[in-house]
């Protein structure tokens, strides 16, 4: 479950912009904040208060069990959508509106 909130986190930062890098798009958006830091505090509630261990059958984690095991998938995943960001910000064409179109073969297969 824990591994799934660090996936929830890693596919958030990357869906936040089709083509703009997380150096270039930042964490201006305060309710995606709001969300990434509740499902935080939720799964640290359910990993570690009696209470919700209780409810929800669960057991307390190891904390270097605590969502290192899945580091090494959300950088993959972070790294692999911030190259394809890359690529298809690379050469598009400028229309005569000024409108850009992105027609490399990254953007034609993988921009939606």
């Amino acid at each position: 479950m824990v591994a799934i909130v660090c996936l929830q986190w890693a596919d958030g930062v990357s869906a936040k912009t089709r083509t703009l890098s997380m150096g270039q798009q930042g964490f201006s958006n305060t309710m995606g904040n709001v969300g990434f830091l509740s499902e935080t505090i939720l799964i640290i509630f359910i990993a570690y208060i009696p209470v919700f261990n209780w409810i929800f059958e669960t057991r307390m984690v190891a904390f270097p069990h605590l969502g290192v095991p899945v580091w090494p998938w959300v950088t993959v995943l972070w790294l692999y959508d911030e190259m394809r960001k890359l690529y298809v910000r690379k050469d598009p064409e400028i229309l005569p509106s000024g409108q850009k179109k992105f027609s490399s073969w990254t953007a034609r297969n993988t921009y939606y």
